[in-house]
């Protein structure tokens, strides 16, 4: 091989694994992917660009976040003490489609407890009623939420508790989709 041809090659697989625009580095580190480094090699760095216009655009995080993605499920999860009412930190969109529910009790309540899951400003047992859990036996309580609908207005998901109970924990759980593939 001629010492140009060396040259050559060394070049294409020096372009076919790594190139450089500025301080990035754009490195192939798979047969299908590309990695964006910065200068040492090192690190991952962060590429931002424009929210997507056709089917082959890359997404953004802003706008997932706004948008969501088509048939994804979502979970809310929050702790629950004995404290009550607990509302969720995110609220549920107006038109969610709630798919499950679960409280799981982590330490047993007082004799007496009951607990409700349901919609902040709605009703109380949309989720789970207090039939479907024990509060006095630890476990995971799961119900299906087939043909249950959130509503038009957005509202937090709210735990109620009753029997003042002097000890107990929970963890609640909710997965919802904001638009259902057809």
């Amino acid at each position: 091989m001629a010492a140009s041809d060396t040259i050559l090659s060394r070049l294409l697989a020096t372009l076919q694994t790594s190139f450089r625009i500025f301080d990035v580095v754009w490195k192939r580190i798979s047969a299908t992917a590309i990695a964006a480094r910065n200068q040492a090699d090192t690190l991952f760095i962060n590429v931002r660009g424009a929210d997507p216009i056709i089917d082959d655009d890359l997404v953004t995080k802003r706008y997932l976040d706004a948008t969501g993605s088509a048939g994804s499920v979502e979970i809310i999860e929050f702790v629950l003490g004995i404290a009550t009412p607990v509302d969720s930190v995110t609220s549920l969109v107006a038109n969610t489609v709630p798919l499950w529910a679960e409280i799981q009790i982590t330490a047993v309540y007082s004799p007496g407890t009951t607990i409700q899951i349901g919609k902040a400003g709605g009703a109380a047992n949309l989720l789970l009623d207090s039939v479907d859990i024990d509060p006095q036996t630890t476990g995971i309580y799961y119900v299906n939420l087939v043909g249950v609908s959130w509503g038009a207005g957005a509202a937090a998901v709210r735990a109620a508790i009753a029997g003042a109970p002097a000890v107990g924990a929970a963890i609640v759980r909710v997965g919802y989709t904001g638009t259902p593939n057809p």
